[in-house]
């Protein structure tokens, strides 16, 4: 099965970096990416591409304590 290569596509505070691994059960791409604030995360490309996962939890945090 072929994957769309995500390498240095940025999705909101996420930048993709490299190809991580191929998720068994679920059948997708897993990408690490580098957030904003500077820490490595791992995401699949449907939560990237669906905007699921926007950061790292820095965005989170942030909106929260407002």
């Amino acid at each position: 099965m072929a994957y769309q290569d995500l390498i240095g596509q940025k999705f909101t505070r996420l930048t993709v970096v490299s190809f991580s691994h191929i998720h068994q059960k679920r059948r997708v791409a897993v990408w690490n990416c580098v957030c904003d604030c500077g820490i490595l995360h791992q995401v699949s490309s449907e939560r990237l591409k669906h905007g699921q996962v926007r950061s790292c939890g820095c965005l989170h945090k942030e909106v929260c304590t407002g």
